[in-house]
């Protein structure tokens, strides 16, 4: 038998392009002869935690692929491979089955100084199975090859996940107006990502750390969702009145409104100028039926109805609200009159003003008489005369300031009521701010009254221009507040 180191290198190629490549006959047992001396330094035995298919064809795979070695013949059933490498060492493989734990293979190498070659072939074999050197489970002293399973990172949206989560809770805990819901939502959203990413053959690692992100955004909607229910229950006990028996006063308010039907209530205000009381268990229909009793006792100027609410005021300027309240414990309807205010002074004053005008008006008319009187023979040329200036003239300029100061009062009415208002809306329609929503509404029925006493047509051109620009700022104005006046 012709020894390795002797043994020729094959030539299984063509001598030039056209020359037909020489079949290889498959090698025969009595060639295959495998050095079994395990004390040579040129023999290397390995076990893997694979089957033979599996080191066979990364084996094969290596040899067709690299630089260093080149594959001379290899035969599948018996797992042998014969390669040499460019430096002239000559290497042969066995691949064999052992037992359930997988596979073993045998290397033996000639021409190779130190075991480089040798080395290398397994660190490049290794490192494309991607095992690594263990202690055999069985518990014998030889070393075996099993794959390593890659390391996965922790996942940064799981780590996310809990740092947005923890603010959540803490806002939750530590805000009166309960969490950040915009917070909740972004937590959830990374936790619930972090899950996918973390499953079992997922890429990242860190499921428990999702698991605890999740816990976070659990505790804080459970506590948000406690505090709004209390802040719930608490804004309406504040608003529920005093249920409880009360006695219809006899002040010159309450006597012109007729005594509701229901006997539980509170008074919140009893006095000259303004009387003020909220009834419970009151139904829709008995708020109906009171709100026409109202009208018929004759609060039927500037009224306006609607299903929660009753404005109106009579003949001698006294204005009653009536507003009805759908609450879940209680419905409650809170009645409130108030007098009319005193006259301004503008009021005075424009009085006062024209007091003058018609003395004055009556002293030049007397005094236009005697001159008149005085004059012979040109009493018929005169009376023409003396009445065309009447004619022509021009308005009184303290007139003309009363219907600058009422406009600009208006305007500045409706900048008061529309920032009132903007405010009642926002906050509901609360009970407490009622007092002072008829109050408003008594205020803006004289100011209605003020301006439809306003004869349009004995205004100069200057003065209906300002009206129009004083009613068109304040169009603009209730447009801009999404308002509109209540009648």
């Amino acid at each position: 038998m012709t020894s390795p180191d002797d043994a020729p290198m094959p030539n299984n190629q063509p001598a030039n392009d056209d020359q037909p490549t020489t079949p290889m006959d498959p090698i025969t047992e009595a060639t295959m002869q495998i050095p079994h001396d395990i004390e040579s330094p040129n023999f290397i035995e390995r076990r893997y935690t694979l089957s033979v298919q599996q080191l066979f064809q990364a084996i094969h795979d290596q040899l067709t692929t690299g630089a260093t070695f080149t594959l001379d013949e290899e035969d599948a059933r018996t797992g042998m491979v014969r390669f040499h490498a460019f430096d002239g060492a000559q290497c042969t493989v066995t691949v064999t089955a052992e037992g359930a734990l997988g596979s073993v293979i045998r290397l033996a190498v000639t021409n190779d100084d130190g075991n480089r070659r040798s080395k290398e072939f397994f660190t490049v074999l290794d490192r494309r199975l991607g095992v690594a050197q263990t202690i055999d489970p069985a518990g014998s002293d030889t070393s075996i090859y099993a794959p390593v399973m890659p390391k996965k990172h922790t996942s940064k949206l799981a780590v996310w996940g809990i740092i947005i989560g923890a603010l959540f809770t803490f806002f939750a805990f530590a805000s009166d107006s309960g969490p950040s819901w915009f917070l909740g939502f972004i937590a959830a959203l990374l936790s619930g990502m972090s899950l996918y990413t973390t499953r079992k053959n997922g890429p990242k690692q860190g499921r428990i750390l999702s698991y605890v992100g999740l816990g976070l955004i659990a505790i804080g909607l459970v506590v948000g969702g406690l505090k709004a229910i209390v802040s719930n229950v608490q804004d309406k006990a504040d608003q529920m009145p005093e249920c409880t028996s009360y006695t219809w006063t006899d002040s010159e308010l309450s006597k012109m409104l007729p005594e509701p039907q229901s006997k539980h209530g509170e008074v919140t205000r009893d006095s000259s100028d303004q009387f003020n009381i909220e009834i419970c268990d009151t139904s829709v229909e008995q708020f109906n039926t009171y709100a026409a009793d109202v009208k018929a006792a004759g609060f039927d100027k500037d009224y306006s109805k609607s299903e929660d609410s009753f404005h109106a005021s009579n003949e001698e300027g006294y204005s009653v609200s009536i507003l009805y309240e759908f609450l879940d414990v209680n419905d409650v309807m809170e009645i409130s009159i108030s007098a009319p205010q005193e006259p301004t002074d503008s009021s005075a004053s424009t009085d006062g003003s024209a007091s003058d005008s018609d003395t004055t008006t009556n002293n030049e008319s007397s005094d236009g008489k005697d001159a008149a009187s005085s004059s012979d023979g040109a009493k018929s040329d005169s009376s023409p005369a003396s009445e065309q200036p009447a004619q022509n003239e021009q308005p009184n300029t303290a007139a003309s300031d009363d219907f600058k100061a009422t406009m600009d009062s208006y305007e500045a009415f409706f900048d008061e009521w529309i920032q009132f208002m903007t405010t009642y809306n926002a906050e509901g329609n609360p009970l407490g701010m009622l007092a002072e929503y008829t109050q408003m509404m008594t205020r803006y029925s004289e100011m209605m009254s003020r301006m439809d006493a306003i004869d349009e047509t004995t205004l100069t051109p200057e003065q209906q221009q300002y009206f129009l620009e004083v009613q068109g700022r304040i169009n603009e104005k209730l447009l801009s507040a999404n308002l509109q006046q209540p009648y």
